[in-house]
């Protein structure tokens, strides 16, 4: 994950990244594990943004919080499900990215919800085309 963030430096923001106590502490808020390319990006990075993409992460604004908004879409959206922590909220039509501890992310939406990754890097990449 971080050698794909440098690929792209120049394009991205990001805040400082989180200790590995705060990843622990993350995942027992939410009572699930990160997939390890999450934990990952979580301690290199904490949060970034690219282009018109905001991913979630740690020590930044409530928004782009994955505790906090993990917790509110638990709270507030129908059919929520509790294995999965939000990725990005794209902010359209209640459309989520959520990923799973194994890795595989899905787009969730008021009409359901697909898989469209199987690696947060896989994402990305497609996030940059």
């Amino acid at each position: 994950m971080s050698k794909l963030l440098e690929q792209i430096q120049s394009k991205v923001f990001h805040r400082k990244g989180a200790d590995a106590r705060t990843v622990i502490n993350a995942e027992k808020w939410l009572g699930l594990r990160f997939s390890s390319e999450f934990r990952n990006y979580l301690m290199d990075y904490g949060a970034a943004s690219f282009g018109s993409h905001e991913f979630m992460g740690l020590g930044g604004d409530a928004y782009v919080d994955v505790v906090e908004e993990t917790l509110r879409e638990r709270r507030n959206t129908l059919g929520f499900t509790k294995d999965c922590y939000v990725v990005e909220n794209l902010g359209i039509d209640g459309i989520l990215i959520l990923q799973n501890e194994d890795g595989q992310g899905y787009e969730f939406s008021p009409i359901g919800m697909k898989r469209i990754f199987l690696s947060m890097k896989e994402y990305i990449l497609s996030c940059e085309s």
